[in-house]
């Protein structure tokens, strides 16, 4: 687990992929798109896990832009969370 507190942890490229005003890039589906790089994959999610959940928890290392929620094909829950900037 990535702490706040880590030596490691910094943001990267804080103003690229923004729009004009601060905002970041929408996709052809209207969503806030961010760097690849910064998309982190979360498995092994308890079956009551929600969006909302992970959106506040994932918030404390940085600006979360979107939670993708899914499951498997033995509908064991994993998702994408995506951040503005690239953490390290």
């Amino acid at each position: 687990m990535v702490s706040s507190d880590d030596e490691h942890f910094t943001t990267e490229g804080s103003g690229a992929n923004l729009l004009p005003g601060g905002k970041p890039p929408l996709s052809s589906r209207g969503e806030p798109k961010g760097p690849p790089q910064a998309c982190l994959f979360v498995a092994s999610l308890s079956p009551t896990t929600s969006e909302e959940t992970l959106h506040e928890y994932f918030s404390q290392f940085g600006e979360v832009l979107k939670v993708k929620l899914m499951k498997d094909r033995s509908s064991r829950p994993y998702a994408f969370v995506q951040f503005s900037v690239i953490l390290r």
